[in-house]
């Protein structure tokens, strides 16, 4: 009976596992170790052995061998057998999200081999270690040995979805509500530090502290200690894509394809995650969006999502569910007047930020051109005309409904800023804003905010912090060595002001700049020599009329320079959490990049 059972369980491995393996799409290009010649050993090794016993079993020479060697023969298959289940283990033939994100091998499809595989191996140790021959005539024992099999092979097989889960998934929770601190008002030193184990694509505020994300998830951390408080991975997933959703702290998404689709690209799976305690909210596809191209997400909630896209020839602005194709609602994107031409900031002319969506144009009357690239050499040269009108429309996103809208003649066609929320400078004060080229505006309402103090010719404020209650700038006076820290209300009038020393390497990084109520923190990186950079810290403290730049010690090795210098992007980076200010380097994309450690900046 048992080596009937063996033998079913053979023949069904070698069925589904031959029918997973037609469909595996893996090229040794790709991987660098192509899983399939491992599994088709697999098979014919099954087959072999399944032929050669039913033979053995016919001719009646069952057990003829001498018993050392068929011992031997016996060994030797079932060694080879667990041999190709070690080898073709799933972690061994999946890359790794950080290492090729976009790969088309899914952990699904390689797991499903080596189950099949596994199943082979223990049908190969029952059929080979069975005490009796498989004879036909012996119906009952037939019979039996087949339901046994049977029986075995159908747990073996929906074993699949559970090992893809043990494998590849990476999730730990943290019990109840955390107890945070506040954000500090200054720092001093620092206070603890965590290193990540590859590249940290960014930081994130969360309620308890810092959010890291991986290219493959996240790691959330105790901002006052550091430690680490929940994880979600997904080290083999494929196509991912990580974020905070804008505007909130309260969930975190992370968005990758679990499956091949019919068409490239498969439909996408969204996972919503509690950025509290790490528990998932909501698991669930994400259908693709019927058009020929799919459309950009301009603006991304649990519930929706809002994208540009043409119908009839007129853009519109369409939210959809995030669990299937149903259309919310639509918003037109231009004035739906004959002969005008709207141009749209960012391309699509649509962002977002909390519950509220943000439609931004340009339109003036459309100049008489006979092509695209005619037109756009035009708009290049010409002056604003009279006629053209930049607008700034707030929708709610649950509705699209308008909530309010403000208009401005626009000083320059092509100049018009991407409207940006910019959270409360400090801590449960202000509210958030929007900053356009016409002007700053409260979110939630749309009322007027003149943060920007009156200024002589000679000078140059920039805004570092916006908010419903003021701003924090900086102002460079033409010819002056040193510069200005100013503080302004609502009204743009300066109510704090401290001089500072203009220091090149400190001033180019105050746009990174992270603001604190009693202090001005700018990160940067030093030069090292031999292509090397060292991460520094320069502290100024903004409750006196002048204040000289403080040096925080990181005592931190010198990297290798993490900065893209082509596009402009990586480097010493700051985020304001509860209980410390983390310090982290974002690498800018470049191979091979020094990660270093996270540091927790306390006072």
């Amino acid at each position: 009976m048992l080596g009937w059972a063996g033998a079913t369980v053979v023949t069904g491995a070698l069925l589904l596992t031959w029918l997973r393996l037609s469909d595996f799409r893996a090229t040794t290009e790709s991987i660098g170790e192509d899983l399939s010649p491992l599994v088709w050993c697999a098979l014919f090794l099954a087959t072999a052995v399944l032929l050669f016993t039913g033979a053995r079993s016919i001719s009646g020479s069952e057990g003829r061998l001498p018993r050392v060697g068929d011992v031997l023969v016996r060994g030797a298959a079932v060694l080879a057998g667990v041999a190709l289940v070690w080898a073709s283990f799933p972690t061994r033939h999946l890359l790794r999200t950080a290492s090729n994100a976009r790969q088309d091998i899914f952990p699904e499809q390689v797991v499903g081999l080596w189950v099949g595989v596994c199943g082979l191996a223990v049908g190969l140790v029952l059929v080979l270690f069975s005490r009796g021959s498989l004879c036909p005539q012996r119906w009952v024992r037939a019979s039996t040995g087949g339901v046994a099999g049977l029986i075995l092979l159908v747990p073996t097989c929906s074993l699949t979805p559970m090992v893809v889960h043990v494998l590849t998934v990476e999730h730990t929770v943290v019990d109840g509500v955390q107890e945070t601190g506040p954000v500090p008002t200054t720092v001093t030193r620092v206070g603890w530090s965590w290193r990540p184990e590859q590249q940290v694509v960014g930081v994130e505020r969360g309620p308890s502290g810092p959010i890291v994300r991986y290219p493959d998830g996240f790691v959330a951390l105790d901002g006052a200690t550091g430690e680490e408080l929940w994880t979600y991975r997904l080290p083999y997933a494929r196509q991912v894509e990580t974020g905070l959703f804008p505007g909130s702290t309260a969930y975190a998404y992370l968005r990758h394809v679990a499956e091949p689709g019919t068409e490239e690209p498969g439909t996408p799976t969204m996972v919503v995650l509690d950025t509290t305690t790490g528990e998932i909210a909501r698991e669930a596809p994400m259908p693709p969006l019927e058009a020929e191209e799919e459309p950009r997400v301009g603006h991304l909630t649990p519930e929706v999502r809002v994208s540009a896209m043409v119908e009839e020839g007129r853009p519109w602005a369409v939210a959809h569910s995030t669990t299937s194709t149903e259309r919310i609602w639509e918003f037109p994107l231009d004035e739906g007047r004959e002969g005008r031409l709207c141009l749209w900031v960012p391309r699509d002319g649509i962002a977002g930020y909390a519950d509220r969506v943000l439609i931004h144009n340009l339109c003036l009357d459309e100049p008489e051109t006979s092509s695209t690239q005619e037109l756009r050499e035009l708009l290049d040269r010409m002056a604003v005309p009279d006629d053209a009108v930049e607008r700034v429309i707030v929708l709610d996103v649950a509705t699209g409904e308008p909530v309010w809208s403000r208009e401005w003649s626009p000083q320059h066609l092509f100049a018009g800023e991407r409207p940006v929320g910019s959270g409360a400078l400090m801590e449960d004060e202000g509210a958030t804003v929007v900053l356009t080229s016409g002007g700053a505006f409260t979110l939630a309402e749309g009322e007027p905010v003149e943060f920007e103090p009156d200024a002589p010719s000679d000078v140059e404020d920039r805004p570092l912090g916006v908010d419903s209650t003021g701003a924090v700038m900086t102002r460079e006076i033409i010819g002056e060595e040193s510069a200005m820290i100013l503080r302004t209300d609502a009204g743009g009038a300066i109510v704090d002001r401290t001089e500072v020393e203009r220091d090149f390497d400190i001033w180019r990084e105050t746009e990174h700049a992270g603001v604190l109520r009693s202090a001005l923190l700018v990160p940067y990186l030093s030069d090292a020599g031999d292509g090397r950079v060292t991460r520094e810290l320069a502290i100024a403290a903004t409750e006196d009329e002048r204040s000289v730049w403080e040096r925080l010690d990181f005592d931190d090795e010198p990297m290798s320079d993490p900065v893209d210098r082509w596009n402009d992007e990586g480097g010493h980076r700051l985020v304001a959490v509860p209980g410390s200010v983390v310090s982290y380097i974002e690498n800018g994309g470049l191979p091979g990049g020094d990660r270093g450690p996270l540091y927790g900046l306390v006072p």
